[in-house]
């Protein structure tokens, strides 16, 4: 059963982003963006790209504090890069941000959105500078934590939780999932490297029997 599912818009692999979340100190919802984003979900891609607005919208919820403080500085123009006298703001990053689809939401841990870099931080979250406004780009570093099935025939992108034991789907047919990906592609190669492997064994046993027979002709 898939984890979660969005259509394919205007011939592209997208879906339509609701909200980006967290939960407070209550454990209720906390939205961070008000608005919804057309966004690209990109195998080629090893990033999670974000409008500079929302970039800032993202500062200004975790960071603003600390830079009107003095506590942090910004060390880039556009990544949200920061030197820091405390760990406050990861200490009070929430421990999870949520992407939501539809109505699906898939949560990530704070260690892999806001990543520690000695004394500074760095949010994994990427500046679009060239791409319009209201668009996201989801790469590797978000689909790397489910199996992603692009469906040719229904015309949509599935995620799947990686322990799930079986999928079919499009032109990926995943077999068995461990903590990484197999699809019918490995599966194939495997098999094949197996056959290989079997042969030259096969070819190096028939080769020592051909020797020592020979070794014992020789003997008188």
């Amino acid at each position: 059963k898939a984890y979660g599912e969005c259509s394919a818009q205007n011939d592209t692999w997208a879906c339509t982003l609701n909200t980006v979340r967290y939960k407070d100190g209550n454990n209720e919802y906390v939205n961070i963006f008000d608005m919804k984003f057309f966004s690209y979900i990109h195998f080629g891609y090893g990033l999670i790209v974000a409008p500079l607005s929302q970039l800032k919208v993202l500062e200004n919820r975790f960071f603003k504090r600390y830079l009107d403080s003095g506590k942090c500085r910004r060390t880039h123009q556009y990544i949200l890069s920061y030197d820091c006298d405390t760990t406050e703001p990861y200490d009070n990053f929430p421990k999870e941000i949520e992407f939501v689809f539809g109505d699906y939401s898939y949560s990530f841990p704070k260690d892999i959105i806001l990543e520690q870099r000695g004394k500074g931080y760095q949010f994994q979250i990427y500046p679009g500078r060239y791409a319009p406004q209201d668009i996201w780009i989801f790469g590797n570093l978000f689909l790397n934590k489910f199996i992603s099935v692009f469906d040719h025939k229904t015309k949509t992108v599935k995620f799947y939780r990686n322990e799930t034991e079986e999928i079919e789907g499009g032109y990926i047919h995943i077999t068995k999932i461990s903590n990484s990906f197999s699809t019918e592609g490995k599966a194939t190669s495997k098999i094949i490297m197996s056959v290989l492997g079997g042969i030259l064994f096969l070819a190096l046993i028939m080769n020592i029997i051909f020797v020592y027979k020979e070794k014992l002709e020789l003997i008188p």
